[in-house]
């Protein structure tokens, strides 16, 4: 399961909600933004940051931050051209269909 999918669907408290919401809508950031830097964007603490980092699986934020940005490149990289009118072509294989239909689904 992706982490965004993990983040959105795992049973959190509220503050690491309000943690995950801010990780996700600062995806193109999340490169550069510490612990601190969220927990200040988030009115938490950079130990509640780490709190959520755990539960979701991870030894800390920064193994966090690592698949999560592994997870967006790989989805940047396979998914940023279907046209969700036309997504697939008759020389698409089960794979790239299976593919193209998720992101269909996710950004719909």
């Amino acid at each position: 399961m992706l982490l965004i999918n993990r983040m959105e669907n795992a049973s959190l408290t509220r503050i690491e909600k309000d943690i995950a919401q801010y990780i996700i809508e600062h995806k193109e950031e999340i490169e550069k933004l510490s612990t601190h830097a969220i927990a200040k964007g988030t009115y938490t603490s950079s130990s509640a940051v780490i709190r959520l980092a755990h539960k979701l699986g991870f030894e800390g934020y920064n193994d966090l931050k690592k698949r999560y940005l592994e997870e967006q490149a790989y989805l940047n990289s396979n998914f940023q051209n279907i046209d969700v009118n036309i997504p697939f072509s008759q020389d698409n294989n089960i794979m790239s269909v299976a593919g193209a239909i998720k992101e269909v689904m996710i950004e719909s």
